[in-house]
């Protein structure tokens, strides 16, 4: 197999209603880091296929966070590296 290495955005979306709030004028939406989905319930996804994965954190945890207000999440975050089966012979290429 071969490594296909991809930097890449993964984003996720989806409601809780625990996390609604009161819309107003000026605020539909909050914008957050990653230090509050440390504290909210967030989906385990998994890649079947990785091989490693990191996340860039340079100088903060690369994770952004938006709550609309009636619940709707949106989650996003700088990922990765996979495994890729290739199996080549001199035929692909004719």
């Amino acid at each position: 197999s071969q490594d296909f290495t991809t930097d890449f955005y993964f984003r996720q979306t989806w409601k809780d209603s625990r996390l609604t709030f009161e819309k107003r004028p000026n605020i539909a939406a909050l914008s957050v880091g990653s230090e509050v989905a440390e504290k909210i319930w967030v989906p385990d996804t998994f890649f079947a296929n990785e091989k490693s994965a990191y996340f860039h954190e340079a100088t903060t945890p690369n994770t952004f966070l938006r709550i609309n207000f009636d619940g709707e999440v949106l989650r996003s975050m700088r990922y990765v590296c996979f495994t890729c089966s290739l199996f080549a012979n001199n035929e692909s290429f004719l």
